[in-house]
């Protein structure tokens, strides 16, 4: 696997890449985020992590910090799939990163089973989500995220008002026991 990230900084007019990964424990994100700050001309960026022990929140902020040219991109997709490991501070990376992302017509991101999301990572999120003046598509999937509130839908549901160009949503809080608001 790490030879597979080595050889991606060789791909420098690269302007897609979606990366899987699903229950793999020992790797090295910083090799990834070498070879992903080499891809001058991303336009599309989807990360799909399942179940991967090492994967924290410093990763996530790492791999944001490797896109070197965030004007340029165009989606931009996180999967984070039972990443008992993240928390609130993943999210506030990608928050505080969005308005780097000028050129962003669709973003997803989606914590399913992620246990140890708050109110307040999603409230900077949605905090954030209005600078993205170009976003047309919004997916957002934070089921199954035990500690969240019905404050956390209705900070979602404030900000997804304020996006002028959005045509698609997608936003769901599916067995959250005390979010209580439909979206």
């Amino acid at each position: 696997l790490q030879s597979v990230f080595e050889s991606l900084k060789n791909l420098i007019e690269l302007r897609s890449l979606i990366f899987l990964m699903n229950q793999i424990e020992h790797i090295n994100f910083e090799v990834f985020c070498h070879s992903l700050s080499c891809l001058k001309n991303l336009q599309m960026l989807g990360i799909n992590i399942c179940k991967c022990k090492n994967f924290t929140d410093l990763t996530v902020k790492r791999i944001l910090e490797s896109i070197t040219n965030p004007e340029l991109m165009e989606t931009l997709c996180f999967y984070f799939l039972n990443c008992d490991k993240l928390t609130d501070e993943s999210l506030y990376s990608i928050a505080s990163k969005l308005e780097e992302f000028k050129s962003l017509t669709r973003l997803e991101v989606c914590t399913n089973a992620c246990s140890n999301l708050s109110d307040s990572g999603i409230r900077e999120l949605a905090n954030k989500l209005p600078v993205l003046k170009e976003l047309n598509t919004l997916t957002l999937n934070f089921s199954k995220c035990s500690k969240l509130t019905s404050d956390s839908a209705e900070d979602i549901i404030k900000a997804i008002s304020l996006l002028p160009e959005l045509k698609n949503k997608q936003v769901k809080f599916e067995e959250c026991p005390d979010v209580n608001v439909m979206i």
